[in-house]
């Protein structure tokens, strides 16, 4: 079968929390930026692109840059969605910054607030139970994630450790 680690509903979060920890990172944000759908489609993507060639910067830095344009090319729809995703990943970036922070608590916020559930609901329509399987996977991973962060031993509770750390797991099953 297919490793955990390798699942779509697991790869799609685990993509939110690469961009939080490192938003340059491009792989990830072409991963999540229209997922779920926001209207971001290929027309947009490559404007993005456009800027991030041209400014030599990530994607992430490039629609960034659209948030703060004053002329964006782009139409008022579309750079409300651009602008709420952007923002949506600097709060939270924001959030990991304070020590203090309940990392499970945020990533189970973080589902919330781009209604993952609401995604696969729509995305298998004709199979809830499909759905429910993939979202109750995704409950799987939070709760790893608790013990992980919970775990007295664990002295590096950093998101970058713990990705780091299922980057290791998943390369070891392949």
């Amino acid at each position: 079968g297919q490793s955990f680690f390798q699942r779509k509903e697991i790869k799609d979060i685990i993509a939110y929390l690469r961009i939080l920890n490192n938003p340059d990172d491009d792989i990830n944000f072409l991963r999540i930026l229209n997922m779920p759908r926001r209207g971001l489609g290929k027309a947009t993507l490559l404007k993005i692109r456009e800027i991030a060639l041209e400014k030599e910067c990530s994607l992430h830095a490039a629609a960034t840059e659209f948030r703060w344009n004053g002329d964006s090319p782009l139409s008022d729809k579309i750079q409300s969605s651009l602008q709420e995703f952007v923002d949506m990943i600097q709060d939270y970036r924001e959030m990991l910054e304070d020590p203090d922070i309940n990392k499970t608590k945020m990533i189970r916020d973080l589902i919330d607030t781009i209604n993952y559930w609401g995604y696969l609901v729509i995305e298998h329509q004709k199979n809830e139970k499909l759905a429910k399987w993939k979202y109750k996977n995704i409950g799987i991973f939070i709760e790893l994630f608790e013990k992980w962060e919970k775990n007295p031993d664990n002295k590096d509770k950093e998101l970058g450790t713990y990705l780091n750390r299922i980057t290791l797991l998943t390369r070891s099953e392949e």
